[in-house]
């Protein structure tokens, strides 16, 4: 069986009023409805945090003893949401900033709900402020916290967030921007058939524009699950909702704002996002020793050794070539010097022809012919760069080495630049061939991937450094099932 939650709240006793949140919960509850896939599909609206709480686990716990296997699982919520101490919550009618805890239900209790029905496939959409989700948690221990080590994770999710942690998420009059941008993606889908995959990428291009609000992802899948294999009736019902692009945006606020400020205010407020130079270094080797204390995945452990070494000189890290225009722009304003080489290059130029001087005077003496002829010049070249300071390291490199005479090498680079407030983190995966018994050369580099973080959010910047130490693992262990389980 397939079931649906889907949770909204408009009518806020303490918080702003949300009004297209209204929209949001019909919205959806159509769609859900009009794909015809959900035996079950469960609406909540305005609902005080001991009716959401009371009725999500009384349907749960009917299901989970009517011993109901759930094929696939969709949580879907509109309304007010907030971050506090690395944890998201949904904030029902009655928060109440005073009660935070009994009045708020956090994203770990609705997790744990959730896996209770052991899904399948676990599928959240979540439209508020603030409702990033990491799920790589911060603690001293990460070999428990490990997104490959949990042992109470989910089997496979898409879970799809409105914005970031420490973002607001917009509303035009009528949808949540994400909500909205969600219907769009099954309205214009050119196909017949859409995969969760598919409605990821259409929102992250609808927002790729918008430095206010990104949408934040995490999945744990093969991106094969489709939401819908049968779309007509789901694009009728959306014929009846206005889904044009408007102009009129209010963003949803949580707090009335504070009394008018000057500028000296402004200034100190700014520079609390800065951090100095001790800090930076003690981030950076914390970070080191958190990518230390990681375990392997467990299949992969009886497959490969896994070491991490330090990146000490960055030009020597294979493919870093392929960043150089990007980090180029960061010249002014990262810690960084820029390094510069001369090379030789061929090009054509127009030079005098040599001809017999008795001959030209004997015709015109101002003659003169010319010919094409290849020579070579020398231009300077962007080769490198480095760290401006000495820093304890300039990156980290994950290497996993194989045990077995048929496997090969794999690596990940992660290469970090950063000033007093922004770090910046690059990050690629290699794969090498034995060019002789125990030499290893790069056979495959792949695209380098980006992410910029505040500097002073440690634990944001540990969690992103831990996710593409996962993403490897789960990338070589993949490849491997292909090569190896036909």
């Amino acid at each position: 069986m397939n079931i649906a939650f889907v949770i909204g709240n408009s009518d806020y006793d303490n918080l702003s009023k949300l009004e297209a949140c209204k929209n949001d919960i019909k919205a959806i509850g159509d769609v859900l409805r009009a794909t015809g896939k959900y035996g079950k599909i469960f609406i909540e609206e305005n609902r005080t945090s001991a009716e959401i709480k009371k009725s999500i686990a009384s349907k749960i716990d009917f299901l989970r003893k009517e011993k109901t296997t759930i094929e696939e699982l969709v949580f879907y919520y509109t309304g007010h949401g907030c971050h506090k101490n690395d944890q998201f919550y949904y904030l029902p009618t009655d928060y109440d900033l005073k009660r935070h805890n009994s009045t708020s239900l956090s994203n770990d209790e609705v997790d744990e709900m959730l896996k209770s029905l052991n899904p399948e496939l676990t599928v959240k959409l979540i439209d508020a402020c603030e409702s990033g989700q990491n799920y790589i948690k911060s603690s001293s221990d990460k070999k428990d916290t490990f997104l490959n080590a949990s042992k109470s994770r989910f089997n496979n999710c898409y879970f799809m967030y409105s914005s970031n942690k420490n973002q607001d998420s917009s509303a035009s009059d009528d949808f949540g921007f994400f909500t909205f941008s969600l219907l769009r993606s099954l309205k214009n889908c050119p196909e017949n058939e859409i995969r969760y995959k598919d409605i990821i990428d259409f929102i992250t291009d609808d927002f790729e524009d918008n430095d206010e609000q990104k949408p934040y992802f995490v999945t744990q899948a093969d991106y094969t699950d489709y939401f819908c294999k049968d779309l007509k009736s789901t694009k009728d019902i959306l014929e009846s909702y206005n889904l044009e692009f408007v102009d009129n945006v209010e963003v949803e606020k949580q707090e009335v704002g504070a009394a008018s400020k000057g500028l000296i205010d402004f200034i100190r407020e700014d520079s609390e996002e800065y951090i100095d130079k001790e800090t930076a270094i003690n981030n950076l080797k914390r970070l080191k020793d958190a990518v230390k204390g990681l375990i392997i995945n467990q299949k992969l452990e009886r497959i490969f050794d896994l070491s991490v070494s330090e990146i000490s000189k960055i030009s020597d890290t294979d493919g870093i070539e392929n960043i150089l225009d990007d980090v180029k722009n960061y010249k002014y304003e990262m810690f960084i010097n820029l390094k510069y080489s001369y090379e030789e290059y061929e090009t054509e130029v127009q030079v005098p022809k040599a001809i017999n001087p008795l001959f030209v005077r004997a015709l015109n003496p101002f003659f003169q012919e010319y010919e094409t002829k290849t020579v070579t010049r020398k231009r300077k070249v962007l080769s490198g760069f480095e760290h401006s300071f000495n820093t304890p390291f300039s990156g980290l490199s994950i290497t996993l080495n194989p045990k077995f005479p048929n496997i090969r090498k794999q690596k990940l680079n992660l290469i970090f630049i950063f000033n007093k407030k922004d770090f910046v983190i690059y990050s690629n995966n290699e794969e090498y061939y034995e060019k002789e018994w125990n030499v290893w050369e790069p056979y495959s580099i792949n695209k380098w991937n980006k992410v910029e973080i505040p500097f002073n959010e440690f634990e944001a910047i540990e969690d992103s450094v831990l996710e593409d130490v996962g993403f490897f693992q789960n990338d070589v262990l993949a490849q491997l099932e292909k090569k190896f389980l036909k």
